[in-house]
């Protein structure tokens, strides 16, 4: 089994930092981390680290802060209070500078009077931009630990540009090193496993909650953890993109779409399929037919290397012309957002919808999920399929070989 320490050593991150900051024109850059968050009274959710944060230092240390400058590189850490180290036990000073490769690990007194002495004689200082507290379309809040520093930086700049370094970070995390496809592969590999013991049990199920333990017991039993919540839909629960009840009764001619992955070392997993027990309608094959051959010209299309945008707009088209074959004409003209409400792929890393930029190519260390589906509100169900391409020296590998399409289980 590969183990994290073993694939990142220090100089993966001394190397990210480097390339960031030559991308910043060799200014200050400040980045935070994330910060720990309430559940309830004296609890906190479980933390995970800010991507961005963790791909420059490999520090899980919550509400820390990185400064990288010409000549000097440290992480910023609050000095823990006595009750913290009682109950979270000792921070590991050492061990934080030793895995991230920075010069030191400072407390913030220390630390931000550095700081402010490296902003006083610089020309502009790169941070990441500030978030708003709140998203309406998916209906969260951000973590306002990064808006704290933005907000502190900001008071610290004073007459100083501040500037942003998050389409440098994009660039740099869209293309992924030998040992970051290490870690994806083997997520998608858990996965995979998953998957294939999940559709054994298929005939044995008789509720959304049985898959989801069937997939959630794999992952513990190779020492994995879920990427995001699974979705185990079944019926008409097909039609909700990020269904997560995962407590229905399944009946025996529904759909069952189950979107899950695994996460290692940090690196996401994130595969999509759609099964059908026993028999299935002449439609519903059509369906499923389609999207699959949708799938497959996505992959084609990949291998020229577009960006973001052109395959998107590729796709679009080719999703619309499956819609008007099955005798939706009407509704891909007019309504096509009802049957095919979501992109048909996005970015893949550290993040399941991971950063990436939308202009640039899909070249070499790319990994996209290629991810189509039709879903018939009038009918009652979903269909999607989901899965990784590596894009590498003009070949695109599908890392989920091992997992073949069944639809009628």
């Amino acid at each position: 089994m590969h183990h994290l320490e073993t694939i990142f050593e220090p100089d993966f991150f001394r190397t990210n930092r480097k390339k960031l900051l030559q991308a910043c024109d060799n200014a200050v850059v400040v980045i935070p981390g994330a910060g720990l968050l309430q559940k309830s009274t004296d609890t906190t959710y479980p933390f995970r680290q800010a991507s961005s944060f963790w791909y420059l230092t490999g520090c899980v240390e919550p509400n820390a802060v990185l400064v990288i400058a010409e000549n000097t590189s440290f992480i910023i850490i609050p000095k823990p209070h006595s009750s913290y180290e009682a109950f979270e036990g000792v921070v590991n000073v050492e061990q934080i500078a030793k895995t991230s490769g920075v010069d030191k690990v400072v407390y913030e007194k220390e630390g931000y009077q550095e700081l402010q002495q490296l902003i006083t004689v610089a020309k502009s200082i790169y941070t990441l931009p500030k978030q708003p507290s709140f998203y309406p379309q998916i209906g969260m809040f951000t973590n306002p630990f990064r808006t704290k520093i933005y907000a502190k930086l900001k008071r610290m700049a004073g007459s100083i540009e501040m500037k942003s370094c998050a389409e440098m970070i994009a660039r740099l995390r869209m293309h992924k090193t030998t040992q970051e496809v290490v870690c994806i592969q083997i997520a998608f590999d858990k996965t995979v496993g998953a998957l294939l013991q999940t559709e054994a049990a298929l005939h044995g199920v008789t509720s959304e909650r049985d898959i989801a333990a069937v997939l959630s017991k794999s992952f513990i039993d190779n020492e994995v953890e879920h990427a995001y919540p699974p979705i185990v839909a079944s019926g008409k629960n097909s039609l909700v993109l990020h269904y997560e009840k995962n407590n229905a009764h399944i009946k025996k001619e529904e759909v069952i779409l189950i979107d899950v992955g695994a996460e290692f070392g940090g690196y996401c997993a994130d595969v999509t399929r759609t099964y059908a027990l026993n028999a299935v309608t002449p439609f519903m094959q059509e369906v499923y037919d389609a999207v699959q051959a949708w799938q497959q010209q996505g992959f084609s299309i990949l291998q020229s290397a577009p960006t973001r945008r052109e395959y998107e707009t590729q796709m679009r088209q080719i999703g619309k012309e499956q819609l008007i074959a099955l005798g939706y004409k009407k509704a891909a003209n007019d309504h096509e957002f009802d049957y095919m409400p979501h992109a048909s792929g996005h970015f893949l890393g550290l993040d399941v919808h991971d950063t990436g930029l939308d202009d640039e190519p899909m070249d070499d260390g790319v990994v996209y999920m290629v991810e189509p589906g039709l879903y018939f509100p009038d009918k009652g169900f979903g269909i999607r399929l989901e899965d990784p391409a590596h894009c590498m020296n003009g070949q695109v590998k599908r890392l989920t070989e091992a997992l073949p399409y069944r639809f009628v289980i």
